[in-house]
């Protein structure tokens, strides 16, 4: 191979300057030479969008201002809390709940047993009291200008609560 030649990996040929790579159509020659030809056109220029005319007198398109990671976070934020508040689901898994219920109420009784409805209602219970507490506490961290709720503030509503 001389100086001036390269593979080509996709097709397994060797190429050489001045020289297409591939074999062109019939009658290909014949349209380069002559000027009355129609042009070749080629399927992925003609598939390239044009450029819209802007709607500015200057002609110039305006900016488009990028979304900020902030915001998409935000997006996301508020969907998740849309998903929870509409659903009626537990928020916390019912095996880990029921292992702790039952290594907490060891402390009173030998071998305790449950009801599988016994379990579900301790963890409504449960979870609507977490739910209050932190929805008072977002009202304490609101008050005091900020978005992140401080354990001052969950102690400020028990203190208030009476627990």
């Amino acid at each position: 191979m001389s100086s001036k030649s390269r593979y080509d990996l996709r097709n397994a040929i060797v190429v050489r300057e001045g020289e297409p790579a591939r074999p062109q159509a019939p009658g290909y020659e014949d349209q380069q030479n002559n000027p009355n030809a129609l042009p070749v056109t080629s399927p992925i220029r003609d598939r390239v969008k044009s450029k819209k005319p802007s709607s500015r007198p200057d002609g110039k398109r305006p900016r488009r201002i990028k979304p900020s990671p902030i915001k998409k976070r935000q997006n996301r934020v508020q969907r998740e809390i849309r998903k929870y508040q509409s659903s009626t689901d537990l928020l916390i898994r019912k095996l880990p709940f029921q292992r702790l219920v039952r290594e907490i109420s060891q402390d009173f009784l030998a071998a305790p047993r449950f009801q599988s409805q016994a379990i579900i209602a301790l963890q409504t219970a449960a979870e609507q009291y977490l739910t209050e507490l932190f929805e008072a506490a977002n009202l304490f961290a609101i008050h005091a200008k900020r978005v992140t709720i401080r354990p001052n503030d969950i102690q400020a509503v028990r203190t208030i609560r009476g627990e």
